[in-house]
């Protein structure tokens, strides 16, 4: 990547958190402005009892792992993380194992840039488990890399066009849209409303064994990648603990 490449990059995330790119990037008119309409504090629910379900499913799983939760990543907060052991145990608030990948969890729209940007700044894969599919997709720091390089083009295209007072009609965004100075402005001003609660609850229930496999899967493969050997246990009740791991990393039964 070019110094050129490097410095917009580095100005992109400093202008933007990881939780904005997503929808910057993918309006089509360069005078869109996003929506502050009040969303129903519903969503926030149902995704802290899933990422709380998909932790707790993954400690049991990842025995001889450590599985983290939500921590600081630049102006944003990942949901969780896996690491090796800790050369202490557990030094919660100073961890010195290897992190191995980052976990996402999305119960509503996924946001590919802000995992790009995570795995971007940490140097490793995100799995962003979406509970609406049962789906684990994976960004690696390569898919990061190109995923945040065409944002910031991307970005550059919009300031120019905004310059030029450019507006392109797109109905259903200008629906959401809060420029209120533009003709084509038809947001209400109504809030976002709620999802239908029954709908969300069955796919954390239904999804949620499907995304504990999965994520154990990548994160199998991603111990493998670095040379660690991988012992489990019987079919029923499956645990992945790790055989042979660096020099006095202490390993939980």
């Amino acid at each position: 990547m070019s110094e050129t490449e490097n410095s917009g990059i580095e100005a992109l995330l400093n202008d933007y958190r990881p939780s904005q790119l997503d929808a910057e990037v993918a309006k089509v008119c360069p005078l869109y402005r996003e929506s502050g309409g009040k969303i129903s504090s519903i969503y926030s629910s149902l995704h802290e009892m899933a990422r709380s379900a998909l932790l707790n499913m993954l400690v049991l799983r990842l025995r001889g792992l450590e599985i983290r939760g939500e921590e600081d990543c630049g102006d944003g907060r990942t949901d969780g993380s896996v690491c090796t052991p800790s050369v202490d145990g557990n030094s919660v608030f100073d961890p010195r194992g290897e992190k191995l990948a980052i976990i996402e969890v999305k119960t509503g729209q996924v946001k590919l840039l802000q995992s790009a940007c995570y795995s971007y700044a940490q140097k490793v894969p995100v799995l962003m488990a979406e509970f609406k599919t049962g789906d684990v997709h994976v960004v690696n720091r390569e898919i990061a890399e190109k995923l945040i390089r065409h944002a910031s083009e991307q970005v550059h295209i919009f300031k120019e066009l905004e310059r030029e007072g450019v507006r392109i009609p797109d109905k259903f965004r200008c629906a959401w849209c809060s420029n209120a100075d533009c003709p084509h402005c038809r947001n209400s001003g109504e809030s976002n409303g709620s999802p239908k609660i029954d709908e969300k609850v069955e796919e954390l229930r239904r999804n949620l064994p499907t995304i504990v496999e999965r994520c154990v899967e990548r994160i199998k493969e991603l111990l493998a990648e670095r040379g660690y050997e991988v012992s489990e246990g019987p079919a029923e009740g499956v645990r992945v603990g790790l055989v042979g791991i660096k020099e006095n990393a202490e390993v939980r039964s």
